[in-house]
C-alpha cells in the first residue's frame, strides 16, 4: 500500500491528535483527585469510648464531670457524621469503611484527619 506525502501528513494529524487527547484526558483524571478513600469509623468511635469510659471511671471525677462525658457521647456521632461529609466534598471522593476494603494500603486513609476534626486522640488500639 503506498501513501502520497498528503495522505501521511493526514496520518500523522490524526496520529498526533489522538495522542495530544489521550494525554490531556489523563492529566485531567489525576487532577482530579482519588475516587476512594477510607476512613476507619471503628477506631474514631472506640476512642471516644475510651475518653468517656476513662472519666467515668476516674475517682476524683464530679458527679457533674461524669454527667458531662455521657451527655457528649450522643452529639459526638452527629458531628462525626458532619465531618465524613466535610471529608467527601474536600476530598472528592466516596469514602468507605477501612474494614470493608481488601487491600486498604493502596487507598487514601483519612483516619487521622477524622480523629482531629472531631477531637480524639487514637490510641494504640489502631490497626
Amino acid at each position: 500500500m503506498n501513501l502520497t506525502l498528503r495522505e501521511w501528513i493526514i496520518v500523522m494529524l490524526g496520529v498526533l491528535f489522538t495522542s495530544v487527547g489521550i494525554l490531556a484526558n489523563n492529566w485531567y483524571v489525576r487532577q482530579q483527585g482519588p475516587a476512594m478513600g477510607v476512613v476507619d469509623t471503628r477506631a474514631i468511635l472506640q476512642a471516644k469510648q475510651r475518653d468517656v469510659t476513662a472519666l467515668l471511671m476516674r475517682a476524683d471525677a464530679t458527679p457533674e464531670q461524669r454527667q458531662a462525658a455521657i451527655e457528649s457521647a450522643g452529639p459526638y456521632a452527629a458531628r462525626v457524621g458532619q465531618v465524613l461529609e466535610e471529608l467527601v466534598k474536600e476530598c472528592r471522593c466516596v469514602l468507605v469503611n477501612k474494614d470493608l476494603v481488601v487491600v486498604p494500603s493502596q487507598v487514601t486513609d483519612y483516619t487521622e484527619t477524622l480523629a482531629t476534626r472531631v477531637g480524639v486522640k487514637l490510641g494504640s488500639g489502631q490497626p
